[in-house]
This record gives C-alpha cells, sequence and structure tokens, in this order.
C-alpha cells in the first residue's frame, strides 16, 4: 500500500509518466505540491543482451553460408571436373537438394522471425527523446444550461483564458483522447481556427455526467482513474473555467535512458481560502479540478505531441472556529502565478537521508532518564497531585499517549521530546490555563484546525467566535449551527425515540454511529426504523432558469447511504451505522457553500409506528381443545413518520493514498 497517492499513465510503449502527490485531498489555503516522475520501462542490460542474440543470429546465417560454400566446393572436386549425367542430376534434385532446400527455408524463415522479434525488443530498449514537458493546474464549473442561467455569468475573462489554452492544448491517442493532427503546439496556431469558442475546449474537460455513480451503492473502483472519452462527453454542459495555474516549464529537452527515472517537484502558491472544492454529485453541475501534463515525443524527426489530464480533490479551507468562505463562481477567475519546478535528483545520501527524515516524527522517549531516581518525599506527593489533577481533567486528550506525555513532562520535564505536537501544547495549555483550547497554538492549517475543533467540547463548541479577516468583503460563515449529538424526537407532542449521535462533527472518512432509544409509548409501538444519510443540494433561485425556478425546486437530495431494522420487540435500544464511501479518487464533498449553490447534510430517520390498540399481529387460523394455532397477518395497518436530523461532516484530515 502507498503512503500517497499515485497517478500512472502510459505516454509511450516505455515510457510511464507518474504523479506522486504530496496530500490527497488538497485544501484550499494551502499549497499544490507533486512530484512528477518519467520512467523508462526499458533496460540496458537487456539491450546489450538482445545485442549480443543479434550478432550471434548473424554468426550463424554467416556460418551456414559458409557450411554451404564449402559442400558446393567438395562437390565439385569429389566430381573432378566431369560433366554431370541426367540420372545422377535428377537423383541429386530428388534427394539430398529437396530437404537441403526444405530445411533452409524454414530455417530462413526462423531467422526472420527472430530478427523481428529482437528488433522490436531493441526498440522497447532504446533512448526516449522528449521535449518542451509542463504541467499545470485548471479549475473548471460544469453546468446545464437547462438548469442554471447562462446570462448570469461573466464570460469576458474567461474567453481569454480559453484563449491561452488552445494555443498550446493537443490530444493524441492517450486515455481515450482522440488525435487531431490539424492540431500543433506553440504560438504558431491559426487564429482563424475556431479555438476561442468555449465549446471548442470542452473536450479537454472530463465531466462526470454520465459515468459518475449515480446509483447511491455504487462507487469507483479505487484502483482505476477515471476515463475520458469525447463520445461520453454530453454537448448540452458548459464549461466555465474559474482557477489558473498556468503552465510551468518541466524540461526543454530531454533524453530518457533505459532504466533512467527522472523526478520533478511541482509546488504552487498558495490556494484561494474561498475557493470552491471539488462536487462532482449532481445532475446538473460539477466543480473539477485536474492537473495538466504535456510533453512532444521526438522519433526519426517526427514530433508526436502528447496530452494527459488527471483530476485532483480540493477540500474547503476552514478556520479553527469552524467557519467556512462563501465561494465566488461565475465571476473573474482566479489567474495564479506559475508553479516552482525543481529536478529531483536521488542519490544514495538522498535516500539515506529520506529515510532519516521517514524516521523523525517517531522519536522515541530518551533512554538516558533515569526512572529509579530518589525522589525527596515533597516532590513525590506534588507528582501525585498532579497525577490527581490530570485524571480530573482528561475532557481535552483524545489519546491515551497525551495523557502519557503530559505527565512524564510534568515529572522529567522538556528532556523527554523537543518535538512536542502543536495539538498536545494546546492540550497542556488547556488544562494549565482555563478550559477553553488556546488557538495561537495551532498554525491555521485546515488539517490542524479541524483536528482541534474534534477535540472541543460541545459547550466550547457553543460559544466559539469569529476572528478570521474577509475576503472580497466577504466574512467567514459558521459550519457548526447549534451543534449536537443528543436529539428528542417527538410526534404531535407524544415522544417517539431520541437519537444519539457518536459524535458532535464528522469527516467525510468517518463511520456514523446512531443509537435509537425507544421512548415508551401507550398508543404506538416502533416495528421498524431507516435511517439514510442524505446528500443535499440547495440551488439559489438567482440562478435557475425561469421554467424551473417556476416549478418551486430549488434543491436535489441524493441518498448516500442507508440501513433499516426490522423486529425488535422488547428492545429499547437499537444502534445503527452509516458508512461513508470513500477511495482515493472518490471523496464525497464536506459542506460547503456559493454564490449558485449550497450542500449540506442531513440524516433521515423514518419509524414505521402501528397503533397498539389496533388490529394483532397474528389471528386465530385453527383452535379446538388442544389448543390455538395462530398466523401472523399479511397486512398490518400503520404509518410511517420521518425526521430528519442535520449533521456536520468536515473535510477528511487523513491522507487518502492508494494500493
Amino acid at each position: 500500500m502507498h503512503e500517497h497517492r499515485i497517478d500512472s499513465f502510459l505516454i509511450a510503449d516505455n515510457v510511464r509518466f507518474e504523479i506522486v502527490h504530496e496530500s490527497n485531498p488538497y485544501f484550499a489555503g494551502e499549497h499544490i505540491s507533486f512530484v512528477v516522475r518519467l520512467r523508462h520501462l526499458g533496460s540496458v542490460d537487456k539491450c546489450n543482451l538482445l545485442k549480443e542474440k543479434v550478432e550471434e543470429l548473424h554468426k550463424n546465417i554467416e556460418t551456414r553460408i559458409d557450411n554451404q560454400g564449402s559442400i558446393l566446393h567438395e562437390q565439385n572436386e569429389q566430381n573432378g571436373g566431369r560433366m554431370w549425367s541426367m540420372n545422377k542430376l535428377f537423383s541429386a534434385l530428388r534427394g539430398n537438394n529437396d530437404g537441403a532446400n526444405a530445411d533452409r527455408h524454414d530455417i530462413d524463415l526462423d531467422n526472420e522471425r527472430n530478427a523481428e522479434y529482437i528488433s522490436k525488443q531493441i526498440q522497447y530498449h532504446k533512448p526516449v527523446n522528449l521535449m518542451a514537458a509542463f504541467v499545470q493546474v485548471l479549475g473548471v464549473f460544469q453546468y446545464s444550461p437547462d438548469t442554471i442561467k447562462s446570462s448570469t455569468f461573466d464570460r469576458s475573462a474567461n474567453k481569454l483564458i480559453f484563449l491561452n489554452q488552445s494555443t498550446h492544448m493537443t490530444t493524441n491517442a492517450v486515455d481515450g483522447i482522440p488525435s487531431e493532427p490539424k492540431e500543433i503546439m506553440g504560438p504558431s496556431v491559426d487564429s482563424s481556427d475556431n479555438h476561442t469558442d468555449p465549446r471548442y475546449l470542452k473536450k479537454y474537460f472530463q465531466s462526470h455526467f454520465k459515468f459518475g455513480p449515480q446509483d447511491p451503492e455504487t462507487t469507483f473502483d479505487s484502483t482505476d482513474l477515471p476515463t475520458f472519452n469525447v463520445q461520453d462527453f454530453f454537448e448540452e454542459y458548459d464549461n466555465l473555467p474559474f482557477l489558473v495555474i498556468p503552465q510551468s516549464l518541466l524540461f526543454p529537452e530531454l533524453t530518457l535512458q533505459p532504466g533512467e527515472v527522472k523526478s520533478f517537484h511541482f509546488k504552487s502558491n498558495k490556494l484561494p481560502e474561498d475557493l470552491c472544492p471539488s462536487y462532482k454529485y449532481s445532475e446538473n453541475m460539477a466543480i473539477n479540478y485536474y492537473v495538466e501534463f504535456g510533453v512532444n515525443k521526438v522519433e526519426s524527426d517526427v514530433i508526436s505531441p502528447l496530452f494527459i489530464k488527471s483530476p485532483i480533490y480540493i477540500a474547503p479551507f476552514v478556520t479553527n472556529e469552524g467557519y467556512q468562505y462563501t465561494s465566488e463562481l461565475g465571476s473573474k477567475p482566479y489567474i495564479m502565478e506559475a508553479g516552482t519546478i525543481k529536478e529531483v535528483v536521488q542519490s544514495s545520501n538522498m535516500m539515506r537521508k529520506h529515510s532519516t527524515d521517514l524516521s523523525a516524527p517517531f522519536n522515541r522517549r530518551k533512554s538516558s532518564i533515569s526512572i529509579r531516581r530518589e525522589l525527596p518525599e515533597s516532590e513525590v506527593e506534588k507528582l501525585k497531585d498532579s497525577f490527581v489533577s490530570l485524571i480530573n481533567k482528561t475532557d481535552n486528550f483524545d489519546d491515551i499517549e497525551d495523557l502519557v506525555d503530559f505527565q512524564l513532562n510534568l515529572q522529567f520535564g522538556n528532556q523527554l521530546n523537543d518535538n512536542t505536537t502543536d495539538s498536545v501544547k494546546a492540550n497542556i495549555s488547556s488544562n494549565i490555563g482555563d478550559s477553553k483550547l488556546i488557538f495561537n497554538d495551532i498554525p491555521n492549517s485546515p488539517k490542524e484546525n479541524i483536528n482541534a475543533l474534534k477535540r472541543l467540547s460541545l459547550s466550547t463548541l457553543t460559544s466559539l467566535t469569529p476572528t478570521s479577516s474577509s475576503i472580497n468583503g466577504k466574512n467567514p460563515e459558521p459550519q457548526l449551527v447549534n451543534p449536537q449529538n443528543n436529539y428528542i424526537i417527538n410526534r404531535n407532542g407524544e415522544r417517539i425515540a431520541t437519537a444519539e449521535l457518536s459524535k458532535i462533527l464528522y469527516t467525510v472518512t468517518d463511520d456514523i454511529n446512531i443509537t435509537i432509544k425507544l421512548s415508551e409509548n401507550q398508543n404506538l409501538s416502533v416495528s421498524g426504523i431507516n435511517a439514510s444519510l442524505e446528500l443535499i443540494e440547495v440551488v439559489n433561485s438567482d440562478f435557475l432558469n425561469d421554467s424551473v425556478a417556476e416549478n418551486g425546486k430549488t434543491h436535489n437530495i441524493r441518498t448516500i447511504s442507508s440501513t433499516h431494522i426490522v423486529s425488535f420487540d422488547e428492545t429499547e435500544s437499537i444502534p445503527l451505522k452509516l458508512t461513508i464511501p470513500k477511495t482515493p479518487m472518490n471523496l464525497m464533498p464536506s459542506q460547503f457553500k456559493s454564490n449558485i449553490f449550497q450542500v449540506k447534510w442531513s440524516l433521515l430517520l423514518r419509524f414505521i409506528l402501528i397503533p397498539k390498540s389496533g388490529s394483532s399481529n397474528v389471528y386465530e387460523f385453527y383452535g379446538d381443545k388442544k389448543g390455538i394455532f395462530f398466523h401472523s397477518s399479511e397486512n398490518i395497518e400503520g404509518e410511517e413518520f420521518d425526521c430528519r436530523i442535520p449533521i456536520s461532516i468536515l473535510p477528511t484530515t487523513k491522507d487518502m493514498a492508494g494500493w
């Protein structure tokens, strides 16, 4: 299993292109960083071995020719220069020559086949010449003009982006993208071509509208990248780019030797904090991000342009108070500076250094600490008091290791571990000072912010106030509105049950555990419970077409996961589990909001209620002196009662790698 997500493509029969992502997902407000690898699949040793086989084959042919010449020479000497009679000539042709010709023909065929096979193998192990390789990042908003009003978007700046892209983008038969020989790379594109039309570049954008997991129980195979095919693209969907990281040149020219690996590190500037996250679970719109790679392969004075794109996942920026910015779509796009490129030179020294760095986060406590030292009685009492105080203040510690580190730091000082993590520092300061977590000790990273929020108590979460600055005059909005994990479910003033969630807030990689506790009710009994996790998409009515707005349907609900349970008589507590589908290539979106639409999560609980005073579940089928035989009722009169519970789901703090 890999520690990082790796996207792999074959750009030639003997060259593999790989993208090793530093993190998956990437976050708004942070860098996009990945390593590009070009790996020659051939081998110098195998190439030399094949060349030796070719030389051996040539020697065999020369030896056979020499042997045939010597045989003819001996026959002439034995004949003594005398003329052959007709009988001897015919017998020689029918006898020796027939077998020799057949053997010679078979040998020639075998030699031709071997020569052809070996020549192909040698070609596989030959160096490959590449030139003008680049990478860029593009974010695209795709929408259906039948639903979204196109006239509300400003396309003046987007045409400039399309024009810049069209002068460099070319396609070939890589990943289902067909070749178009009229297109060339470079600034010499004819201006008369209709390359500035936004529809021209639709073939460069991937859409999940057709092959996306429309079935809520269907997810992508984690080992496969979503493929792209121009014929699978629906022409009725428009594209609107809103993020561009221009082309960064990897190298002008490169000769890749057999077995050689060239690595280049790409790092962009920090993304905008109000950048819209990835979203592809709608039939009306999608937010897609791509890493695009282009290169020219030079072979026999023929330049073949290659173009590959790989999807990436962007998660929203979350402040340390649980706030997010409202993303802006359809207005002026973000055109960032080109990313920085550095060639990664792998040597034995660097490999040893790299392995040392990997082990750095797992520092062990120093063995020089003497545990059996003599302590004065006053210090022993102090340690006892600190331990008792520690036990009374364990709310802010998620892990037993944090508790152990805190106690050992009190006992032995800071010599135990100089690399105390920021989260532990925050917990220590919260125990020493007041009960609130001190956010100033935590770096302003979305992952750290989310981890800190998950450690907070309910009382602290409800009292958080924003301290982040506004962006473009827009202040961040809270994502944890009235957070709680216990709900009382009533129907017409009668209590049905209580629902208890395992957490106050979740991430997109967490499993949702629910405990349903049924209440005593004299009139109703619960015979079945269905729990569904729903993804709700709410569209701003200002961006809807008039025909859609008249219907009044501004939201779409999609069931992501569901479970149900029946036959739980005499059971007061019912546990339920909902699993969010997740793979490195298919991460569910967390809650976010843009000017066009917003995404929320809810938990639908459906109770099947049966009146206790009504018909019975069984009826008397037969009776005699020995007893009564009952049958269960085929139909039971009852009703469904639905209850929706809001649930807060934030981006994951884990790196989704791969297999």
